[in-house]
């Protein structure tokens, strides 16, 4: 069955942030493992040089080995911690991209367009699509419903709509408020955002995701970098 353009970006969009999020979590497991294992030679490393100072104190190269073995560790943590961040960031989003690829029909809670100019067809459409409502729900009488009656119907509806939402609002803030101490009009304001009654803050829901992965990137490079010139330098020193 074919379906129309707006649920069709929908479905693509939701494959596509379900691939990536996935995507991300087998990467970063894999990479994490090896982090920790480079890590883990980086520290006994640096413990066997710190053991054995006074024998290997005339190794020339023995400052470099320090420091590329240092920046393995300080790389390799900064990038867990990046990593870590990124994935409480996506978790966080979570809830704000199911709002919108779930399958709910809501209410809306304000006009989306203008309607001063909709004949009584395209206001009893409007209706329809928005609350379900057929003329027979509304308009008793047997002459044709007149525009401007369907508008002042339909933005009472609106106005009920809107209604349930700051009582559902409002109670959702006072359990997040009860439970996370998060304050009540916070949760209230990022439900006003997330319908559409407040302009959204863009730096409030989201974050710089190419950034953030590049961030993270850079920083498993250097980390792995660091390990592969200190292992090279120790065998070039060795085979001299």
């Amino acid at each position: 069955m074919k379906i129309n353009p707006y649920e069709g970006i929908k479905h693509i969009a939701k494959t596509a942030y379900e691939h990536d999020k996935k995507s991300f979590e087998l990467i970063f497991d894999y990479s994490d493992k090896f982090i920790t294992w480079l890590f883990g030679f980086s520290v006994a490393g640096i413990s066997l040089i710190i053991a054995n100072y006074d024998k290997l104190v005339k190794f020339s190269s023995l400052n470099w080995v320090v420091v590329l073995l240092a920046s393995t560790i300080i790389f390799g943590l900064l990038y867990r911690l990046a990593a870590y961040t990124v994935m409480v960031k996506n978790r966080s989003l979570e809830n704000y991209f199911y709002g919108y690829f779930g399958d709910l029909d809501i209410w809306p809670v304000k006009v989306e367009e203008d309607i001063s100019a909709f004949t009584t067809s395209q206001m009893v459409n409007l209706i329809k699509d928005d609350f379900n409502e057929e003329p027979k729900d509304y308009h008793k009488s047997e002459a044709e419903p007149n525009p401007d009656d369907l508008r002042t119907y339909y933005l009472g509806l609106i106005e009920h709509s809107k209604k349930y939402f700051y009582i559902g609002a409002d109670s959702l803030g006072e359990t997040f408020e009860a439970a996370y101490k998060v304050k009540k009009k916070k949760t209230v304001e990022l439900m006003e955002m997330a319908f559409g009654l407040k302009k959204s803050n863009k730096n409030l829901i989201g974050y710089d995701a190419l950034l953030w992965k590049r961030i993270i990137r850079f920083l498993f490079m250097f980390s792995v970098l660091s390990f592969l010139i200190c292992t090279i330098i120790i065998t070039v020193s060795f085979i001299k």
